[in-house]
């Protein structure tokens, strides 16, 4: 029998072809033995088809050149091979929509091929996630199973379902299966068709995988039964008419007239799809939206953007389709929400913070599913591209189908782990066809295609072992030599002086190993706390101050006398402030003004003035507002991108307590003040 996890461990195979199998036994966290029996499952599905099997020879593994897509081609609907596990209470889901006799328990176990019981046990499931979207699952002696609810919702819970089974790698072979199991005819080829013909001819670009799920929704919308399209408000409609996919919908129509009905739904799930163009197709309230939310962000967290246009770019190709899937209501999964959220905790934190422009704008809630996405945008930016060096060597593509944030975090894990290679992040496949090959040397995927340059298949996020593994076999692969190399032969003649050396050649082997057992990510991304930063040396009281220009001054005077900054950088301070505004005040009667690291930070701090009577940050420019009568004023000194986010973090949740604010305000003592935010940060930290 095969199932997903069978599945999942041939590409990690695959990726590790010739590896030991205790190479094996630390990517996959297991046992020589769990291995063994992984292998020999595998072995008898690919002699089932005929295929060469996997060979364990002097403790490596070495496999055929199998694909999962090309054993899934041979895998016919109709094949009791595969068994189910995790993929039942989706698959239930869909087969409520396409089934149309009556359907009992019975039918649920025929189709799972499972026992009563375990089908009762997915009805309980089922229904606990059905909760969550308002839809009731009903049965009657007529009907037998069916879902109850408003048309919007019943829709979300099949587009929940067609997600997560697009997320197994067994997930299109599963939604034939389902057709073929309730005798409805799979004619997916020709809508994928469509849009892929439409997107050269139109020159949009749509992010892959949303696409293709869009595309299995609109044979659902043709083949089951789904209910009437819901009603959308003259603004929706205006929105969509409006919008480069109304032309598209419109052709499509014409193909499929049945469908008429579903034009404005359609439409909507396609702008959920469709990757923003700043050249081509701008829509001048997502730019605003934009612009807000790079302030904010910058203000939350200390990194200055410096207009970088690539990163603009980036950052409304992902903007734009999140604009039109929140508007629509289209649920979002991200498959790496719980690893960015372990990982980037404190850049998550602040990013989150940031997205009330986006979500004052469509007066909805942000999913963390898209936040995380988000974070994954800004936390690739800072790692892929403010710190590029140009005397790299060697040029490699990125290639992750997942978009434009997956993309740039695979890029800025890569960057980190192999300094020595220049990246350049293309997430598309299709625009790979577009570039001369002398361009790049070499290509890191997430998805398997033919290529006639070296292909090395990765995840968005390794563990530090897959990290290891990864460098040693690009940098032997392609002779990079780095630092390391140097340090190596230079140990080899200390000892050779100082020792006897059985096996020069073993030896150098292992510190090879040492010191690429050493690479980690090069980005603190937790950092210190808001303690270690704000010492009392750095804290000062005083009545009041003749401006905010002076205030920004004396807060900062502790940071210069301490070596912390140049006078630089309390000038790029105030410079910043007159051209972008008090964009600084955070919460009310608090700013943390900063400046880039390069205008004369020499090391990590943050210093805090408090005002007694309050200093007017509204300037010229602005509106007046009270909550610009600041109080307190954090000087933030970052050296990089992410050591200091922990600290604002903790700074952020702070400066949300307005009892807390009162306090500083109040505090008659330097003491006192280093007290409330120790007390504070301690508190929040147990709330964790």
């Amino acid at each position: 029998m095969i199932n997903n996890d069978i599945i999942n461990n041939l590409p990690i195979f695959s990726n590790y072809n010739g590896h030991s199998l205790s190479d094996l036994e630390k990517v996959l966290k297991t046992t020589k033995k769990s291995i063994l029996q992984d292998v020999e499952k595998i072995n008898d599905v690919l002699a089932y088809f005929n295929y060469p099997v996997i060979e364990i020879c002097d403790n490596n593994l070495w496999l055929p050149n199998v694909s999962i897509k090309e054993l899934f081609s041979k895998m016919s609907p109709e094949l009791s091979l595969y068994y189910f596990q995790d993929e039942r209470v989706w698959m239930i889901i869909l087969y409520i929509f396409l089934e149309y006799d009556f359907i009992s328990n019975y039918h649920f176990q025929e189709f799972l091929r499972v026992s009563k019981n375990t089908v009762l046990s997915d009805l309980k499931e089922l229904r606990i996630i059905l909760e969550k979207y308002k839809v009731e699952l009903k049965y009657s002696r007529k009907d037998g199973y069916y879902f109850l609810g408003k048309s919007i919702h019943i829709r979300q819970i099949l587009e929940t379902a067609l997600n997560e089974i697009m997320a197994f790698e067994s997930g299109k072979w599963i939604i034939r299966y389902t057709f073929y199991r309730c005798r409805q005819n799979f004619e997916i080829d020709p809508i994928i068709r469509f849009f892929h013909s439409v997107s050269q001819k139109e020159e949009l670009s749509f992010i892959e995988e949303r696409i293709e799920t869009t595309a299995y929704l609109i044979l659902f919308l043709q083949t089951g039964k789904i209910g009437s399209s819901p009603q959308y408000s003259d603004k929706e409609i205006r929105e969509i008419a409006t919008s480069p996919v109304i032309h598209i919908v419109e052709d499509f129509m014409s193909i499929y007239p049945e469908l008429e009905c579903e034009k404005y739904f359609i439409a909507s799930r396609l702008l959920g799809c469709i990757q923003g163009n700043l050249y081509l197709d701008i829509n001048p309230k997502i730019v605003a939206i934009m612009e807000d939310m790079i302030e904010v962000v910058t203000a939350n967290t200390g990194i200055i953007f410096n207009n970088n246009e690539q990163f603009r770019m980036n950052l409304y190709n992902h903007l734009a389709p999140a604009y039109y899937r929140l508007m629509f209501d289209m649920n979002l999964i991200n498959p790496l929400k719980d690893q960015i959220i372990e990982e980037y905790s404190s850049l998550f934190y602040l990013v989150k913070k940031s997205m009330f422009p986006l979500a004052n704008a469509l007066n909805k809630n942000i999913p963390a599913d898209e936040i995380a996405y988000f974070t994954m945008h800004f936390g690739g930016y800072i790692t892929a591209y403010q710190s590029i060096e140009s005397n790299r060597k060697l040029t490699a593509l990125t290639i992750c189908p997942k978009g434009v944030s997956s993309s740039l975090i695979l890029t800025s894990e890569l960057q980190a782990i192999m300094p020595e290679i220049k990246f350049n992040g293309i997430h598309q496949l299709d625009k790979i066809k577009e570039l001369d090959s002398s361009e790049y040397d070499l290509i890191f995927s997430t998805v398997y295609f033919e290529t006639e340059k070296p292909l090395f298949l990765v995840q968005p996020f390794m563990n530090p072992v897959e990290k290891s593994l990864l460098k040693k076999k690009v940098y032997s692969e392609f002779l990079i030599r780095t630092g390391h190399n140097e340090q190596i032969e230079e140990i080899l003649t200390i000892v050779g002086k100082h020792a006897e050396v059985k096996d020069e050649l073993l030896l150098k082997e292992a510190l090879f190993d040492y010191f690429f057992d050493k690479t980690r990510s090069a980005i603190n991304w937790e950092g210190v706390t808001l303690s270690d930063l704000l010492q009392k040396s750095l804290i000062q009281k005083v009545e009041k101050v003749a401006d905010w220009q002076e205030g920004i001054r004396l807060a900062a005077k502790p940071l210069e006398q301490q070596g912390y900054i140049e006078a630089t950088y309390i000038d790029a301070m105030i410079d910043s402030i007159k051209k972008l505004g008090a964009y600084i005040v955070l919460a009310p009667h608090v700013a943390v003004p900063h400046a880039s690291p390069k205008e004369g930070v020499k090391r990590l701090g943050m210093s805090l003035l408090q005002i007694q009577e309050p200093v007017n940050f509204n300037l010229e420019q602005d509106e007046y507002d009270e909550d610009r009568e600041v109080h307190l004023i954090f000087v933030l000194a970052a050296i990089d991108s992410t050591a200091h986010l922990r600290a604002l973090q903790q700074l952020v949740m702070i400066i949300e307590d307005e009892e807390t604010i009162d306090k500083l305000i109040a505090a008659n003592s330097c003491e006192a003040i280093e007290e409330i935010i120790n007390k504070s940060i301690k508190q929040e930290e147990s709330y964790d």
